[in-house]
């Protein structure tokens, strides 16, 4: 799950291609049954029955996660629902469309896999009550085929990043902790300047002057603007810098720590992350561009979340794990 999962923004690109594609069905028929298709990318469709599994599994996962119960906050539940149903339309055709593209780069399930993957169907196919068979129509065989996208999408994504690099300088990760006074016009800023090299107080300075939310911070490469990075990052513990200028406006940074090695070990991870998301969007991103999408809004709609006892599943992506990873 967490391969998937980390690829936020990729999971909103895929799912706005699907519903802002110019080719959506508007001649579904209407009716929700779990045998209808609730979107089709080139051949590859999704019924009803597996949005209703990921979506009946997002609800009560998500629901506890916000320590929400959907039974009783009636106030609370559309905006939630809606929600719900965006983060599962969204993930649908992640997954989907990446394992449409595992295959056409002829990539496939080992025999070892598709053992686990049977294995944990039939787990969580066991797993599931009277009343969420009834409402998915769920069979082992459609989650089995649901693990094994799943399964193809995280290959998929292992193949396009296993070229990059793991190896993350010091210097490249470093975080560091600095102190800054922010404000929008040259006027305060000439002020700020003069109060600073006449022996001022940064931090009083600061409580006075800054428009900025937090004075205190640690703060990694690409979390300031290049301008303040650039003087930053050059700084020693203890430096005051003179006045940087920037498009947005201007600042004063007093560097209190130059490098924080605990949490620069722990970037090194999140830098290697960030290399592996930009190598598989720039692949996912352009297949994307040449598939054809369809969304059939009139079953989509019609698809709705349900509550209440008996429907508490939430082990589907857990299940995945337990026996696939």
């Amino acid at each position: 799950m967490k391969k998937i999962m980390v690829l936020a923004a990729t999971m909103a690109v895929t799912a706005s291609m699907i519903c802002g594609c110019s080719s959506v069905n508007k001649d579904a028929a209407n009716g929700s049954g779990s045998g209808k298709s609730i979107f089709k990318i080139d051949h590859q469709s999704c019924s009803v029955s597996q949005a209703r599994i990921y979506l009946l599994n997002y609800q009560n996962i998500y629901g506890k996660m916000y320590e929400m119960d959907v039974t009783t906050q009636e106030d609370k539940v559309e905006s939630f629902e809606s929600y719900i149903k965006e983060m599962t339309l969204s993930q649908l055709a992640q997954t989907v469309a990446m394992a449409q593209l595992a295959q056409e780069r002829e990539l496939s399930l080992s025999e070892q896999t598709l053992e686990s993957i049977s294995n944990a169907a039939e787990a969580y196919y066991e797993s599931l009550t009277d009343e969420e068979i009834n409402y998915t129509s769920a069979t082992k065989a459609q989650i089995e085929e649901m693990y094994q996208q799943y399964a193809l999408a995280n290959l998929l994504y292992s193949s396009l990043t296993e070229s990059v690099s793991e190896e993350v300088s010091d210097n490249e990760a470093r975080v560091m902790k600095i102190h800054q006074i922010y404000v929008t016009d040259e006027e305060t800023a000439n002020t700020v300047s003069k109060k600073l090299e006449a022996g001022g107080d940064f931090d009083s300075v600061a409580a006075t002057y800054t428009q900025a939310d937090s004075v205190s911070l640690e703060v990694r490469r690409g979390d300031l603007p290049q301008e303040v990075e650039d003087v930053a990052f050059e700084m020693e513990d203890g430096d005051t810098s003179s006045m940087i200028e920037t498009s947005a406006g201007y600042y004063f940074v007093y560097c209190e720590n130059h490098y924080l090695k605990e949490e620069t070990d722990n970037n090194k991870q999140l830098v290697v992350q960030e290399r592996k998301t930009e190598a598989f969007e720039s692949e996912y991103h352009s297949y994307l561009s040449s598939v054809t999408t369809k969304l059939n809004e009139s079953v989509w709609d019609q698809v709705e979340m349900v509550t209440g006892d008996g429907y508490e599943s939430n082990s589907f992506f857990t299940t995945y794990s337990e026996y696939c990873e």
